[in-house]
């Protein structure tokens, strides 16, 4: 699955629901690893999948509530020393709207 692609959410959530019915929980890691890469990078693997999951659960009915937990690096400042990574920390935003 490539997390830049929103066409591979719809094809998960399909084929989840096909199988499985509507998922009770689902965890979203891809924010998991270090954003040293671009900002584009990271907003494909954070704000764009998160945004791209929902349209994809929308798109098929899904009204039921369900748990997402997001699972981040360097998003928020728990700690003095802890550094903030602001292409990354965008998720925060979308789960927001999700939300």
């Amino acid at each position: 699955m490539d997390p830049g692609r929103p066409g591979d959410y719809e094809e998960l959530v399909a084929d989840l629901l096909a199988t499985r019915g509507v998922p009770r929980r689902i965890a979203h890691l891809w924010t998991l690893e270090p954003s040293g890469g671009s900002f584009e990078s990271a907003q494909q693997r954070g704000l764009y999948s998160v945004l791209a999951l929902g349209r994809a659960l929308a798109g098929r009915g899904v009204t039921e509530a369900l748990s997402l937990t997001v699972v981040s690096r360097d998003v928020y400042r728990v700690e003095d020393a802890d550094s903030v990574s602001p292409p990354g920390a965008t998720v925060a935003g979308g789960l927001k709207v999700l939300g």
